[in-house]
């Protein structure tokens, strides 16, 4: 079974949270069976889209950001391989933010229902996905409390060791280093700061 899981980025993350049954396992390869790639900067789609889809990342980073209305531009979340993005907009019919590649990505496109089976058939599945986007929105509040309330520092250190604890999941090996796919500019978006 690892084998198997390592071909599918989903089973890898999930299953280090859980145990998941050859059910649960067969439900998620089902959510990467189609493949589509994107190039470096390319908008996958914009806020106010209409979105009939989710997407798996398989390969690659990118980043969910929204225009400001006075021309600047806020990230407010990074994705990398074995996320699920538009998930936390899966009640909606239309996107929420606009979402960029920030390198050459393989993202599994499939239809918003898609999970609905493996809702219905696998709780453990269920509870398991409930409980990693609550676990999302928790970091993301502390991520806004960050940025509101410290130095420059300390909103740059913030997101890169839970970064480093995230990457850490499906990468054992990993040291205290990691690569960063964003330009100064990204970087500044993400935290509220200047390139300066």
């Amino acid at each position: 079974m690892a084998s198997e899981a390592s071909k599918h980025c989903l089973v890898q993350k999930l299953s280090h949270y859980a145990e998941l049954d050859e059910d649960a396992i067969g439900h998620l390869e089902r959510l990467e069976r189609d493949e589509r790639s994107y190039d470096e900067q390319q908008d996958v789609y914009l806020g106010g889209d209409r979105r009939n889809h989710l997407h798996v990342i398989k390969k690659g980073w990118l980043y969910c950001y929204t225009d400001l209305p006075d021309g600047r531009r806020q990230i407010v979340r990074l994705h990398r391989p074995g996320y699920i993005v538009g998930f936390e907009g899966i009640a909606f019919r239309h996107a929420t933010t606009s979402v960029r590649v920030a390198e050459p990505v393989v993202l599994c496109p499939f239809p918003k229902s898609g999970p609905d089976v493996a809702f219905e058939s696998s709780p453990k599945l269920t509870a398991l996905l409930f409980t990693l986007a609550v676990r999302e929105q928790v970091i993301f509040i502390d991520l806004i409390r960050a940025m509101g309330r410290t130095s420059a520092r300390e909103r740059l250190a913030y997101p890169l060791l839970n970064l480093l604890a995230k990457l850490r999941i499906t990468n054992t090996d990993m040291t205290d280093t990691c690569r960063l796919p964003l330009t100064q500019t990204e970087i500044g978006d993400v935290l509220g700061l200047s390139n300066v």
